[in-house]
């Protein structure tokens, strides 16, 4: 039976619409790509979510009690696999900063102090964009120069600090984008954020303010063909929401830029312009299916390790009289009666114990950081692979990270009117940053055996890969790997 998603979506995302006519009507595509969001954003969350959202990640069982499903419920924990591989994946990109660029612009390298108008400095921005992207799967960095109306003097703008800035909008603020093609180019010339202001609220409060920005760029078209010839200038309008109606507050026409300066971060897999899944959606679902594993395993535990008494032939007390069973004292029993302790035998605990085993192992495969398990250990060329694999996805993150600051540098001179923005490096060579720790293991487990020099395992922690000559004598690391896992299987088999 098919899970009705509705009714737990967006509790925490905020509120779209599907009718083209409302100012937060969100694209086919934003609203195919929610549950997903929710998803991610419930497990980097981590316990604490999982228990408010029960009806939708602890279905309940059939004919199990309430008593017995709030307790369950409460007995429930999510480990952080989601939350602390996103923050290592991107830890690894950043272990060298971003590297600004000798032909950046005097101007723009003092605005790179303080990129955002909010104190972050261009390396601290990059980190969250980063962040966001592979959290979210994309994200946008949106330019503007939001210049007060009714300036005179060049020294007005300055005492006022207007400058660009810089903003991030994760993809779940990203309602619509429309493109077009002009001579063979797809260019973005709509694009509508969603926003959130504070305003006070009473003499000492404040409250939140939902606000949607639309950008649109004009476009030219042949009357004949319908083909389109040219763009036109770059406008915006603020729509405010006000319970279910919307107020224009603000419009204007941005000038400088002959484009709309929104930049697309791509972090995980693109299924096309402004639709993506987050980097780490298998984790999620893995992550998220460990949780539910163990709080049944919870539960069973728990009524495993208590044991019921069962009492034969015993007349039960007078209705009101107060006497009750004390299990640390005698009682008296009918001739002929009986007593005993019924005790579950628990033969479903190794079965559930061996699906967890199953799901980690997945979850390690999936680029999760965990200890090696007992007959889980990888060989040297898995481990190889699977670092290679998440590795080429991080490299795609950081290019298109690196285009985004680029782009962003090149719109903040088109606003400033300097002949270019730049260049900005990011980070892509991490190969030896944060060594696989299954790779790490058949490594050591080598040197010790004498299949592998100290110089070759000094060298790998130091670049996160064997000399090119040790190629040749992978063969030789797995098949020590391979009698490692061994050794621990037969170590757990022994173990009673």
């Amino acid at each position: 039976m098919a899970i009705d998603l509705t009714q737990y979506v967006l509790w925490d995302l905020g509120s779209y619409s599907t009718d083209p006519e409302r100012a937060d009507y969100a694209s086919a595509e934003y609203q195919e790509m929610v549950p997903r969001w929710q998803l991610v954003a419930d497990l980097r969350t981590g316990t604490p979510a999982i228990r408010a959202k029960n009806a939708y990640y602890l279905p309940r069982f059939e004919a199990e009690s309430d008593t017995d499903y709030a307790a369950r419920v409460l007995m429930t924990f999510a480990e952080d696999h989601y939350a602390t591989t996103l923050v290592e994946h991107v830890g690894l990109v950043f272990a060298v900063p971003p590297k600004v660029q000798d032909d950046v612009p005097k101007p723009l390298v003092a605005l790179l102090e303080d990129i955002d108008g909010e104190g972050n400095h261009v390396e601290v921005f990059a980190e969250s964009a980063l962040d966001a992207a592979l959290h979210w799967g994309h994200a946008v960095l949106w330019t503007d120069y939001p210049v007060p109306k009714g300036l005179k003097w060049k020294s007005d703008e300055r005492r006022l600090q207007a400058r660009p800035y810089v903003t991030l909008y994760a993809a779940p603020d990203v309602l619509t984008a429309r493109y077009v093609t002009v001579g063979g180019v797809r260019v973005l010339v709509e694009i509508k954020f969603r926003e959130w202001t504070t305003v006070t609220d009473g003499a000492f409060g404040t409250a939140t303010k939902e606000r949607f920005r639309i950008v649109r760029q004009e476009v030219t078209t042949d009357e004949e063909t319908g083909k389109v010839t040219g763009l036109g200038a770059v406008t915006w309008q603020l729509w405010a929401k006000s319970g279910e109606t919307f107020a224009l507050e603000d419009e204007g026409e941005i000038v400088g830029p002959g484009r709309i300066c929104a930049r697309v971060i791509m972090g995980g897999e693109k299924l096309g312009p402004m639709h993506s899944k987050p980097h780490l959606i298998g984790l999620a679902y893995s992550n998220t299916e460990e949780t539910q594993v163990k709080s049944d395993n919870a539960a069973v535990m728990h009524k495993c390790n208590i044991p019921t008494p069962v009492f034969i032939g015993r007349q039960k007390p007078p209705p009101g009289s107060g006497e009750t069973i004390q299990m640390g004292q005698g009682i008296d029993i009918p001739q002929g009666g009986g007593a005993m302790m019924l005790e579950p035998t628990g033969a479903a605990l190794n079965a559930t114990r061996l699906r967890l085993e199953d799901l980690r192992t997945t979850m390690r495969r999936q680029g999760a950081t965990m200890d090696e398990g007992a007959g889980t250990a990888k060989t040297a060329a898995e481990a190889r692979l699977l670092a290679a694999q998440r590795n080429a996805k991080l490299v795609k993150a950081a290019r298109s990270l690196q285009d985004a600051l680029e782009g962003m540098l090149a719109d903040m001179a088109a606003f400033l009117k300097l002949p270019e923005g730049g260049s900005i490096t990011v980070n892509r060579d991490f190969a030896g940053e944060g060594l696989d720790p299954a790779y790490l293991a058949v490594l050591v487990g080598a040197y010790e055996k004498d299949a592998l020099p100290l110089e070759a395992l000094m060298y790998a922690l130091k670049m996160g890969r064997l000399p090119e000559e040790f190629n040749a004598e992978d063969e030789a690391l797995r098949l020590v790997s391979d009698q490692m896992a061994r050794e621990d299987e037969e170590a757990a088999e022994a173990t009673p």
